[in-house]
C-alpha cells in the first residue's frame, strides 16, 4: 500500500478486507476484516486465508483497503486457481483422515475404511466429503467447512490430557457432532461436589449432555446424556459427589443405554 496518510488514534490505522469470488463475480466467501497500524506512508502485508472446503476451480480474490485517516478506499482483484489436492497415502496421513471423520461417519463407513488399501482409503475420503456436500453445484462444501471449523474450535477451547487434543475429548466429540449448545450450565467445584457442566441443545429436542471434571484437572468427561445412542446414566449425581472416584467408562454397559 502506498500513500497512507499520517495521523493519531484511529487515523493512524488502515483496514484490509478480503472476499472470494467465482469467475462470474459472485461472492463465495467473506473473510473477517482486520485493522492495522500504519508503519509509515507505505506498507507491505502478507496474509494467509483459510479456503478449507473450497472445491478445485478458478476464483478471484478481491482485496479492499481503507485508510482510516482520509476515508479513501481502493480495491484490487486477482485471479487464482485451487488445485485438487493429491492426498498423501502414508500411515500418519491415513490415520489423520480417519480421525477427521470418526465422529460423523456411520459404523459401516468406519468398518469399511479399516478394510481398504491406502489408495482406496484416499478415494473413500474424497467420496465421503462429496456425498455430504449440501450444494454440490457450488465451489464450497459448506458441510466440510463447518466440520473442520468445529475441529479447530475443539482443539482451541477444550482442555485435554497429555497426548490428546481438544477434539479427542468428550466435549470435543459432542461439539464436533452437534455444534455449540444453546445453553451451558457451569457448576464449579464446591465443598460437596466436583465441577460439572450441562449442555442443552434446544434445537435437538432439548437433549442434554452432562460433563464431569472427575479428576479436578480441567478435563470434562461425559457421564450422562439424554440423546439416544449416547451414554445414559440417570444416577450421574452420585459420581459428582466428593469422594467418588468412579471412572464412568468402567460402569456396566447397561448404564449407558438410552431409555
Amino acid at each position: 500500500l502506498y500513500g497512507l496518510a499520517t495521523g493519531e488514534g484511529r487515523a493512524a490505522t488502515f483496514d484490509l478486507a478480503y472476499a472470494l469470488l467465482d469467475t462470474a463475480g459472485q461472492r463465495i466467501k467473506n473473510f473477517p476484516s482486520a485493522r492495522y497500524r500504519k508503519p509509515g506512508a507505505t506498507t507491505i502485508k502478507t496474509e494467509s486465508l483459510d479456503i478449507e472446503g473450497i472445491m478445485p476451480g478458478q476464483y478471484v480474490l478481491k482485496i479492499t483497503a481503507r485508510d482510516n485517516g482520509t476515508g479513501k478506499m481502493t480495491t484490487r482483484q486477482r485471479a487464482f486457481s485451487v488445485q485438487k489436492p493429491a492426498l498423501a497415502t502414508d500411515p500418519a496421513s491415513l490415520k489423520r483422515y480417519y480421525k477427521q471423520i470418526r465422529y460423523i461417519a456411520t459404523k459401516t463407513e468406519r468398518e469399511t475404511y479399516d478394510t481398504l488399501s491406502a489408495a482406496e482409503k484416499v478415494e473413500f475420503i474424497l467420496t465421503f466429503w462429496k456425498k455430504r456436500d449440501p450444494t454440490p453445484l457450488t465451489p464450497e462444501n459448506e458441510f466440510a467447512t463447518e466440520h473442520f471449523r468445529r475441529i479447530r474450535y475443539a482443539d482451541e477451547h477444550f482442555s485435554a490430557r497429555p497426548g490428546q487434543k481438544g477434539s479427542d475429548t468428550d466435549q470435543g466429540r459432542i461439539h464436533i457432532k452437534y455444534g455449540l449448545p444453546t445453553d451451558i450450565e457451569r457448576n464449579p467445584f464446591s465443598a460437596t461436589g466436583k465441577a460439572f457442566e450441562i449442555w442443552t441443545y434446544e434445537h435437538l429436542n432439548y437433549y442434554e449432555f452432562v460433563f464431569l471434571d472427575r479428576l479436578g484437572d480441567g478435563v470434562y468427561e461425559m457421564i450422562h446424556a439424554t440423546m439416544p445412542g449416547e451414554r445414559y446414566n440417570p444416577n450421574w449425581r452420585d459420581q459428582q459427589a466428593i469422594g467418588d472416584q468412579t471412572d464412568p467408562t468402567s460402569l456396566p454397559a447397561e448404564a449407558f443405554s438410552p431409555p
